[in-house]
């Protein structure tokens, strides 16, 4: 099957077709439906899929998400004006079973590469984007969580002040996070660089990283978080 897929996504590729901006920005996923089975509904966790413009290839996107107790990446390359082929780029490694998080980057992304039809309904905040691959495997997102968890920090603001860094992390912390934060660093390819360590300010030392692309997992301690990759020069 991948192979009919390699094949499928090589005589595509030779065709240029034009990227729906209406796909940007940040999704939360609402229903996983696997094979005509019952759906999942993955609340009260919250799980994200970002399309943001490649700043190097605009031909793709970039995708970063938040799972249960994971983060991801991937890249979306556009096959058709309605097909596109989801690359996973890899997975932060924290242990988290049960739950569904296989089974989604599985259907999101087939641990390699997936090729999904897409539809989007709606407009602004109501908004669906539905997935669905050749296994008939569903994906249904929504521009707004159905999570009762509307406190995610993924909803509030905290960012970096400047990226790619050099030796520090400076981080722009909204008031209304009043919250102990904890953070963990991740390798570009999910290994723990930093365990658990206490946010005290609004800044990290990362002097010792060497220079490459990282994850930086912000969370509380009710298990809110968010994702931000991050270049250190």
């Amino acid at each position: 099957m991948k192979k009919i897929y390699f094949l499928f996504i090589w005589f595509f590729s030779l065709i240029s077709f034009a990227q729906n901006p209406d796909l940007l920005g940040e999704w939360f996923l609402h229903t996983i439906t696997e094979n005509g089975n019952s759906s999942i509904v993955t609340t009260p966790y919250i799980y994200t899929l970002n399309f943001n413009i490649n700043s190097t290839n605009n031909t793709i996107y970039d995708n970063f998400g938040d799972l249960e107790c994971n983060g991801y990446n991937a890249t979306t390359t556009f096959l058709s004006e309605t097909t596109i082929s989801i690359q996973f780029g890899g997975a932060t490694l924290a242990d988290c079973s049960p739950s569904e998080e296989g089974l989604y980057l599985n259907i999101l992304t087939g641990f390699d590469f997936m090729v999904h039809t897409y539809v989007i309904t709606g407009t602004s905040n109501d908004s669906t984007l539905t997935l669905t691959n050749s296994n008939n495997d569903v994906l249904i997102f929504g521009r707004q969580s159905l999570s009762v968890l509307e406190r995610s920090l993924n909803n509030l603001s905290i960012d970096l002040i400047e990226n790619p860094i050099r030796n520090v992390i400076n981080l722009s912390i909204s008031k209304q996070i009043s919250v102990n934060l904890y953070y963990v660093i991740y390798s570009i390819d999910g290994k723990i660089i930093r365990n658990y360590s206490l946010l005290n300010n609004d800044k990290i030392d990362v002097e010792y990283l060497n220079s490459g692309m990282y994850f930086l997992s912000i969370k509380t301690k009710e298990n809110q978080h968010k994702m931000i990759k991050f270049v250190k020069k």
